[in-house]
């Protein structure tokens, strides 16, 4: 495998925590065959990519945005390259509160910014690029085009999860300790703290607390070992004033240099304890450092190592009386040496060469009114599938409406993108604004992978996304639009029109039905993957369980109809309902505010058989309903696999469906069909109870997972696409 390692202009000249972790690393990834290099220069990077064949640009330190753009514009323009990232992202909230009155109260973003300008003109750092300058979101944009990020410990993973909203993406690999070699030694004294000097590693707070141990008439030496921080002068002339003050005051402090690396092992094995007091740290390499040399460590609550160390290091809130008590614990009461098999460079790097060949993308959804589902098909589709793309180790966006009932629903690796959506406004024209917004905005982030559902608003977006993007992008089509009873001529003329713009506009055709492929086939020149719809086996409730919901709606199970779908002209359900109301109760779920809806509503609301109830999403709920009902009638006499048939299916209804090629992919030789020039529902009833039918052979390709695996496999030839 081909790796570059991208870091910091100053990783070598300035060595820190991240020195270690990039050096050690590599050359672990050597060992096992790879060749890796490491890159500290701009120029030289995209030298190399125009020049060599690579497969994973690995950079370092998310919060160095100035770093982090030049790999995320080469995995935009290189998408067969992964992206990993070794997060290191230090949050800085605590030593911003000490900081000057206006600094702290200043956005994160201008912080972030500024941070930028003064690496560069006092550390000799990269200066920013005018487009790092302009990009909105760095952070996000960042964290939801890599493919992978990495943390150190369990803590810091859950924080940039919570952070970004990232899920398996974000993965653990632990750092390694061979670097270190322990000389024993007969005698230790003092204590020590490495580090540069820089307010966020608080050595001052440790100083204080040796005055205070000085009061008692502690002895040990503290030695503190690092150079200046070239951006924190002030605290370095509160850090010098400190030193001199407990000087003063008989403590025995002092101050040397940096030291090489190599004397890190000689210095640990001869020092008694090691003193991590840092306001943050991601890790803290200098714990297991010290626990290695079997030191005594007193470490930080604030380091997110904490929790996992603490079994064999003495915590403390890094505050100067917490600090001098477990010095004196440390004393009293030692700990014994700690397990630390874990913590391997070896290991770091297996976990690696693991984590560069999964294959993740950034996947985005438009079309749908979001997740969860809240009003049809393409909405199950998005929640089931979105879901396992996540849980893969994918980014997923969602394009989600203003409206939807669930604005606070999160799921890990989803990112839900509300967009404005007038449709109270405007009604049905609202959907070519929606569909424009979120288009525009899926651009603007440029995902690997563009899936849009449905044609009807979305065509003229999609048109001048291929003009002015040249993105590449999958058209899910609903169905057959313009065949749809419900549209005027006018109107149908245009559906078909959008049609055939958006598939122009599209790479590739996706079919969710045999009869919609074939059509697709006779009439574009188009790649077409057809992918049904998936469903889910329903828990069978107890007969407690189903008569308590039944009663809710005056249902008793076995006597009734059930039908649930949009109410619409082409679901037949006036047809439906003319024919059977005198025979049995006909139980109606939907969405009773449409025109159609309250049409039917008028007709038959005075009709004791009619039981009107309004759209449900509770699984329990729309289970006992399927579970109850004698027949259940689908009526969808157009459009391709239909969800609501399949979770029919699952839950073992008798079903009767509409005749139409549609309906018989999906039901096949065991369907009882109708048609409403032939009426033959009153018949069908009468003879419900000889109905036999099993669904489990039908089911098995409606499986949630495989439909995600081929979803999968069209998101990876759009990515691919791109090269």
């Amino acid at each position: 495998m081909n790796v570059i390692f991208f870091a910091r202009k100053t990783l070598l000249d300035q060595p820190g925590g991240d020195t270690v972790q990039v050096l050690e690393t590599i050359k672990a990834l050597k060992k096992r065959g790879h060749n890796v290099i490491l890159i500290l220069s701009v120029s030289r990077l995209n030298k190399e990519i125009r020049s060599s064949k690579y497969d994973v640009i690995h950079s370092i330190n998310l919060g160095r945005y100035v770093d982090q753009y030049h790999c995320y514009q080469i995995r935009k323009k290189y998408p067969q390259i992964k992206w990993v990232i070794s997060s290191i992202f230090v949050e800085y909230k605590e030593y911003e509160i000490k900081r000057g009155f206006i600094w702290k109260y200043l956005p994160y973003e201008i912080q972030e910014n500024i941070k930028v300008f003064l690496r560069a003109l006092l550390s000799k750092d990269r200066w920013p690029s005018i487009g790092l300058i302009f990009l909105k979101n760095p952070l996000l944009k960042f964290t939801w085009t890599a493919d992978h990020i990495l943390t150190t410990t369990s803590a810091e993973a859950d924080r940039i999860k919570r952070i970004t909203g990232l899920g398996s993406s974000v993965k653990v690999v632990p750092p390694g300790l061979e670097h270190l070699s322990v000389v024993k030694q007969k005698k230790r004294d003092g204590y020590v703290i490495l580090g540069r000097i820089e307010g966020i590693k608080n050595q001052i707070e440790a100083i204080n607390a040796w005055k205070i141990l000085s009061k008692t008439g502690f002895k040990e030496p503290l030695t503190i070992i690092g150079d200046e921080g070239s951006n924190h002068k002030k605290y370095i002339q509160s850090f010098k004033l400190a030193i001199k003050e407990a000087q003063n005051q008989g403590a025995n402090v002092s101050w040397k240099r940096a030291i090489k690396s190599k004397e890190t092992s000689e210095l640990l094995s001869k020092t008694y304890g090691v003193i991590i007091p840092s306001l943050f740290e991601t890790f803290g390499l200098t714990s297991i450092e010290g626990l290695q040399a079997k030191c005594q460590v007193i470490l930080s609550e604030n380091a997110e190592s904490s929790k996992e160390l603490k079994k064999d290091v003495f915590l403390c809130m890094p505050v100067a009386e917490q600090i001098a008590t477990s010095v004196l614990s440390a004393h009293k009461n030692p700990k014994k040496h700690a397990s630390l098999d874990k913590y391997s460079w070896n290991k770091a790097a297996e976990s690696l060469e693991n984590i560069y060949s999964i294959q993740s993308r950034f996947i985005a959804f438009s079309g749908s009114r979001g997740m969860p589902n809240r009003y049809g098909g393409f909405e199950e589709m998005v929640d089931h599938v979105s879901r396992r793309l996540a849980d893969t180790g994918n980014r997923v966006w969602v394009s989600t409406s203003s409206k939807h009932s669930k604005p606070d629903y999160k799921y890990p690796g989803i990112l839900r993108k509300f967009h404005w959506d007038p449709e109270t406004l405007m009604g049905s024209f609202a959907q070519f604004i929606y569909d424009w917004i979120s288009i525009r905005s899926i651009n603007q982030w440029k995902p690997d992978s563009h899936i849009t559902l449905g044609t009807t608003s979305s065509a003229p977006s999609l048109l001048w996304q291929k003009w002015f993007y040249r993105t590449n992008v999958a058209v899910h089509l609903d169905g057959i639009e313009w065949k749809r009873g419900k549209y005027s001529r006018i109107v149908r003329n245009y559906l078909k029109l959008s049609e055939q713009i958006a598939v122009k506009s599209s790479e590739i055709i996706i079919s969710d039905n045999p009869g919609i492929t074939d059509y697709c086939n006779m009439n574009y020149e188009k790649p077409i993957r057809e992918i049904s719809y998936g469903t889910e086996i329903q828990k069978i409730l107890n007969k407690e369980e189903l008569n308590d919901i039944l009663m809710k709606f005056g249902l008793i199970k076995d006597e009734y109809v059930l039908i649930i779908c949009r109410l619409v002209p082409e679901n037949n359900i006036l047809e439906i309902l003319t024919e059977l109301i005198d025979e049995t109760p006909i139980a109606i779920v939907g969405d009773w505010s449409t025109r159609y809806g309250q049409n039917i509503f008028n007709l038959f609301h005075g009709n004791l058989n009619f039981v009107k109830i309004e759209s449900e999403y509770d699984p329990i709920i729309t289970q006992a309903l399927r579970q109850g009902s004698s027949i259940y009638i689908h009526g969808h006499s157009v459009g391709g696999t239909n969800p609501g048939l399949l979770q029919a299916m699952s839950a073992d209804c008798k079903i009767v469906a509409h005749d139409n090629v549609f309906n018989r992919s999906v039901l096949g030789s065991k369907g009882i069909y109708f048609n409403t020039s032939n009426p033959l529902l009153k018949k069908i009833w009468l003879k419900r109870n000889s109905i036999d039918q099993d669904w489990k052979d039908q089911l098995k390709s409606h499986d949630w997972n495989k439909v995600t695996e081929k979803y999968t496999e069209v998101a990876e030839y759009l990515a691919l696409k791109k090269t």
